[in-house]
């Protein structure tokens, strides 16, 4: 059985699979478009057929979910207004600070470590617990530790919130 077949419940006998029936097979076969499952030849197409795909998707095409209506006629934008960058944020004083590189590293005593990318260009403040091992802190949140013997970082298996 080809992939096609599975995905549109087709057999070699040409029967669909699973009841349904043909408006099942329609909305199938709807689905594997070629012109929305091939990537198309440069970046600049492909963004057109995913322009046009979304258009269908949220103004053309009724979804079951939604009463069958449409996306777009029970959108509305929000009125909260989210400022471009965060508040300034202070550290504590006695923590060292290390800004997060373009690639997710810091540099300690020359030597990168990789934190995460979600920091990037932000400054993150290490607080020393025991000699060469640090909590890892974004603002008031703690992120991780640091095990500077081993040049290791561990992100914390859940955030905690230092203060709220």
């Amino acid at each position: 059985m080809t992939s096609r077949e599975q995905a549109t419940g087709d057999s070699e006998r040409g029967d669909v699979r699973g009841g349904g029936g043909a408006r099942k097979l329609k909305a199938r076969l709807e689905m594997l478009q070629p012109e929305q499952v091939w990537p198309a030849a440069s970046l600049r197409a492909q963004q057109s057929r995913f322009e046009s795909f979304r258009y269908v998707f949220n103004n053309e095409r009724p979804h079951e979910g939604l009463n069958n209506q449409v996306p777009a006629s029970l959108y509305y934008p929000s009125s909260v207004r989210l400022s471009r960058k965060l508040p300034e944020f202070k550290y504590p004083k006695g923590l060292l600070l290390r800004r997060v590189n373009n690639s997710g590293c810091i540099s300690w005593h020359k030597t990168r470590i990789f934190i995460s990318e979600v920091f990037r260009f932000e400054e993150s403040g290490f607080e020393s617990v025991t000699p060469g091992f640090y909590r890892v802190f974004f603002r008031d949140m703690e992120i991780g530790e640091l095990d500077a013997e081993e040049l290791r970082f561990r992100a914390a298996r859940r955030v905690v919130w230092a203060c709220r």
